[in-house]
């Protein structure tokens, strides 16, 4: 017999399902390959019936396995399924993401409290210029060349462009510095079917140290970058660097990549890490080439040996604040920590323009004459 007692149908496939997403969860847990998964679960199912008790009688319910595997079939297929839309929507570099800029663009409201502050626009001449990265795609920059030996490397945030970061880089202007502004792999006018989360993009910003080295006489290299931009700094930061990056600055940029997502997972869309961002990380891995585990700035800061200046706004929901005190603890280089009260993501240079510029030149001035 399949099932006695129909009315309570209900809730004997609340009990099955219940019954097998724990088995699922389990092994999601411990094992990558979604094949392996199917016939690990699938090896763990007895032979016989499970008896299912309900509330309202205490019969044995018995199911025969084909169910249970129809049922864990269609549970893997569902996880599988939302794996691939969210890597569409998050990583893929066409992927949709107006519900991200949404909540994002409200993160940036802010009022600037010094009202003497005057803000000057400037156009800026530009080149551009192209490279090779490690593995064959032609990444895009911006320059911006005065009379220094100073090379600004600004990293811009998720889903962005190069010329983004003009509004963020005017106190390097105003020094005379050069300016390099990359468009990071999949974004602006560089190559690339995804985006890096800054893993990927670390190497990439090693090719435009080589480049800068090779194309002009004893530069002398800053790393900035703010919030995507940012992590990309600090998982550069546990690479082998050339002796002339002199230090990295660093705005609101995330832990890791793995804990961003789950956290924007619960904000943005709702719903836990497993399984279907769980989901997500192992197509990213099988279609960009990284997982969201290895991608940590918090692992790449314990490694570094270059002066690193961490900044983060108080308020910010984005990319909360506990990250930064996360990779300030955890770095072993020569470091500073700037908090700015009241900043939300990506604003603390313009909630407190004064203190954020005279935190950075001196930052600066402690590395570079």
């Amino acid at each position: 017999m399949l099932i006695k007692g129909n009315d309570n149908y209900p809730f004997i496939v609340e009990g099955i399902l219940k019954h097998f997403f724990l088995i699922i969860m389990n092994q999601l847990k411990r094992i990558n390959p979604l094949a392996t998964v199917v016939m690990q679960t699938a090896h763990q199912i007895p032979s016989t019936p499970i008896p299912i008790r309900t509330n309202r009688m205490a019969s044995g319910i018995r199911i025969p396995v084909k169910i249970i595997l129809i049922i864990l079939a269609v549970c893997i297929v569902i996880t599988a399924a939302a794996g691939i839309v969210i890597y569409r929507i998050a990583i893929a570099s066409d992927g949709s993401r107006d519900f991200i800029y949404s909540a994002e663009e409200n993160q940036m409201d802010f009022e600037i409290e010094d009202k003497s502050l005057e803000f000057k626009q400037v156009e800026l001449d530009y080149e551009q210029t192209d490279i090779t990265s490690y593995d064959g795609l032609k990444l895009h920059g911006y320059m911006v060349k005065q009379s220094s030996d100073v090379w600004v490397i600004a990293l811009h945030g998720y889903d962005d462009s190069g010329r983004s970061m003009a509004p963020l880089i005017g106190g390097f202007y105003a020094r005379g510095y050069n300016l390099l502004l990359p468009d990071m792999r999949g974004q602006g006018k560089s190559e690339g079917s995804y985006i890096g989360m800054g893993w990927h993009d670390r190497l990439d910003v090693l090719s435009w140290i080589d480049w800068l080295n090779e194309e002009y006489e004893n530069p002398e290299i800053i790393i900035y970058g703010a919030s995507m931009g940012g992590a990309t700094a600090m998982m550069l930061s546990g690479e082998k660097l050339a002796s002339n990056v002199r230090c990295i600055i660093e705005d609101c940029g995330y832990a890791s990549v793995r804990d961003e997502v789950e956290y924007e997972g619960k904000t943005l869309l709702h719903m836990p890490y497993y399984p279907f961002i769980w989901a997500a990380d192992i197509v990213t891995k099988i279609c960009a080439g990284y997982s969201f585990e290895e991608a940590s700035a918090l692992e790449q800061v314990k490694k570094s040996e270059t002066p690193i200046l961490f900044i983060h706004g108080e308020d910010d929901t984005f990319v909360p604040v506990e990250n930064v005190y996360r990779v300030y603890e955890a770095a072993a280089c020569e470091k500073q920590l700037l908090v700015v009260p009241g900043a939300q993501h990506a604003s603390s240079m313009l909630k407190d323009y004064r203190l954020y510029w005279k935190t950075v030149y001196n930052f600066i001035d402690k590395y570079i004459e």
